[in-house]
């Protein structure tokens, strides 16, 4: 590989990397308005509107994502690089930081599904699986 190459490589992934943060943040925003806020007054909902509340935030990630990147994608390569390049170096930004940069400001997100797994199903996986030890040094015990 070419030194022209490397850097035009490195570039585009810098850029790629200032844009799609920029993505994930105007996604995480988007959400703190449309949804409501993790606190008191969300526990005290119905069960069926807190576990559709999160369905739907959580559908909505992957949804939101794969449009904007659809959007994105046809001019997300500025500089000349190769072909064989040009899908790894999008999926190398898009793997790493833009799902990163979405959930790091997603907290109400992350603390809803948090609170769903320790009200229905930790209570009955604490009962199935092992409380004590580490599978690392084969101490397992109930």
């Amino acid at each position: 590989m070419l030194w022209k190459e490397v850097i035009n490589i490195s570039l585009d992934i810098c850029v790629l990397g200032l844009v799609y943060t920029f993505v994930g943040l105007s996604i995480s925003y988007l959400f703190y308005y449309l949804f409501d806020e993790f606190n008191e007054e969300w526990m005290k909902k119905s069960d069926t509107y807190k576990v559709t509340d999160v369905i739907i935030e959580v559908i909505s990630i992957p949804l939101l994502t794969f449009w904007m990147l659809n959007f994105i994608r046809p001019y997300a390569i500025l500089l000349p690089v190769p072909n064989t390049k040009k899908v790894e170096i999008e999926m190398h930004v898009v793997d790493i930081l833009f799902m990163v940069t979405i959930f790091i400001f997603l907290d109400d997100t992350v603390e809803k599904l948090q609170y769903l797994h320790n009200y229905y199903f930790h209570k009955h996986a604490a009962n199935l699986l092992p409380q004590y030890g580490s599978l690392a040094d084969l101490s397992l015990s109930y």
